[in-house]
Formats: structure tokens, sequence, C-alpha cells
């Protein structure tokens, strides 16, 4: 740790902890509207796994071993049974010709021409394709 007095120093000794972060915790194993108003630490996920594989919590630091481990909510014996109803989303499947003009627009009107200069660049350029093609099928399931 550089010293508080040299440049770059501040002096944190990571023995608080920052901004809070909500988070939710899904399981089969959990009662229907089970809240926790717990402070746990982004370690507590590593001490639950630890807890409930009986591996022991020693040797992974200081942190980890004061951390609480989200047990609480694995408030259930046997895994819940009832499980919602998600609808199918519609078949949006886009042809390769309907990707290949979406593909040749998007290079005619881009400020920047892509250039491949390795598989990364090409990648980069899919992406962006991509990104496209997904706000087409958006707009195009939108008005369905």
């Amino acid at each position: 740790m550089i010293p508080q007095s040299q440049p770059g120093g501040s002096g944190f000794t990571f023995d608080r902890l920052g901004v809070r972060i909500p988070a939710l915790l899904i399981s089969p194993f959990t009662k229907p509207g089970t809240i926790l108003n717990d402070v746990f630490d982004h370690t507590s996920v590593l001490k639950t796994v630890m807890t409930c594989c009986g591996l022991g919590t020693d040797g992974l630091g200081r942190r980890t071993a004061a951390a609480k481990d989200l047990s609480g909510a694995l408030n259930l014996e046997i895994p819940r049974s009832d499980t919602p109803n998600i609808p199918q989303p519609p078949n949006m499947e886009i042809s390769l010709m309907q990707r290949t003009a979406a593909a040749g627009r998007w290079l005619m009107h881009a400020s920047e021409k892509p250039v491949a200069k390795s598989v990364f660049d090409a990648e980069a350029v899919a992406i962006k394709l991509e990104a496209e093609l997904w706000k087409k099928r958006h707009a195009i399931s939108s008005l369905v």
C-alpha cells in the first residue's frame, strides 16, 4: 500500500464497506416474499458457497471471514415446485439476406468506415452490426 504521504496514497486499508449495492437472490430454496435487511458484502456470495459446500472459510482472508453469508435467504429444506408461466417470445428470425442488407446500410451510413486489421477489429464490427439488427428487431416486435 502506498503511504498517505506519497503521491497516489490514500491510506485506505480495506477495512470498511463502500457504496450500497442492492441485490436479488433467486432460488427455489427461498420462500416467496423473503426479504433480508442485513448488511452483506460482495464476499458474502463466496462465503455462502464455501459454507454450503462445507469447505470452511479459513484461508479466504479477513474480509470473507467477517462477511455475513446468505444462508438466511435459503430457508426451505426442499426446492419449490411452483414455476411462473413464461411465454415463448415470437420468432424474430432475420434471414441472411436481411442481415446482409442491414450490414450494407449500416456501413454506407457509418461516419467511420471500419477497417479490420485484426480478428478483434472484425469482432467489434460484428458487434456493432448485431446491435443495429437488435434495434431493427425491437422496432419490428413493438409494432406487432
